[in-house]
C-alpha cells in the first residue's frame, strides 16, 4: 500500500509541474506515465508520432526523474538518500550541541 501512495504521489507531482507547459491534459498525463512506467510512448503530442521535443526545461528534467524513478524502482532511491538526509539530521544535532 505504501508503494502505491508513493507512486501516486509521485505521478500526482510531476503531473502538476509538467501541467506548467499548457498542453492537454492526456498529453500531461501520459508523458508522466510513460516516464515513470518506462514503457514507450505516451499519447496525444508525446504519442508514437510525437516527441518530448516540445517540454520546456523544467519538464525535461521532472520526466527525466520519472524516468530514473520507475526503472531504478522508488523504496531502493529513497533508501540511497536517507543515509544523506541521516548524516545531515547528525550533523545539525552535533552543531545544536556544540554551541551549548
Amino acid at each position: 500500500m505504501a508503494f502505491f501512495g508513493a507512486w501516486m504521489i509521485i505521478i500526482a507531482a510531476a503531473t502538476l509541474i509538467v501541467a506548467l507547459d499548457n498542453f492537454d491534459f492526456t498529453t500531461t498525463l501520459t508523458s508522466v506515465y510513460t516516464c515513470l512506467g518506462n514503457v514507450g510512448p505516451g499519447l496525444g503530442l508525446c504519442g508514437p508520432s510525437g516527441s518530448f521535443a516540445m517540454f520546456s526545461g523544467l519538464s525535461k528534467i521532472v520526466l527525466s526523474v520519472c524516468m530514473l524513478l520507475g526503472r531504478l524502482e522508488i523504496y531502493p532511491i529513497l533508501i540511497f538518500l536517507f543515509p544523506m538526509f541521516n548524516l545531515q539530521r547528525r550533523l545539525l544535532e552535533r552543531r545544536r550541541t556544540d554551541t551549548l
